[in-house]
């Protein structure tokens, strides 16, 4: 993944000849790929330590959404939880354990500083 502008070509480059295409997954399906992944499967089969980097940050802003503060013992979650996490991170622009796999890829790359030329999107 692009993670810089280090690859851009260099000042001077002739382009035209540049063909470039990206590959990347409806966000939807990103998110409920991350969900079912990182927080129901992973219930299920990741390591103790695993599980809880990616579940600490979720419960932290659900003991922070709600009124007394903190969760029952044994608190759930659903997808509708995990939207609400995500949004909350990509408004206060806060990367938690794991969010590459839910962000916005403009948040994480630098795709939208390459001159693209046309746009076609399959």
């Amino acid at each position: 993944m692009l993670s810089n502008t280090s690859s851009l070509p260099p000042p001077g480059v002739d382009e035209s000849s540049f063909f470039r295409f990206v590959f990347v997954r409806h966000p939807l399906r990103r998110l409920v790929s991350a969900y079912l992944s990182k927080f129901v499967r992973a219930a299920r089969s990741a390591s103790d330590e695993e599980r809880r980097a990616y579940h600490r940050p979720l419960l932290r802003f659900l003991r922070r959404r709600s009124k007394e503060g903190r969760l029952p013992r044994h608190a759930t979650f659903g997808f509708p939880d995990f939207v609400d996490f995500v949004a909350d991170e990509v408004t206060r622009g806060k990367m938690s354990h794991g969010t590459f796999h839910w962000a916005p890829l403009s948040r994480m790359c630098a795709l939208c500083e390459f001159r693209w030329g046309s746009h076609h999107i399959l």
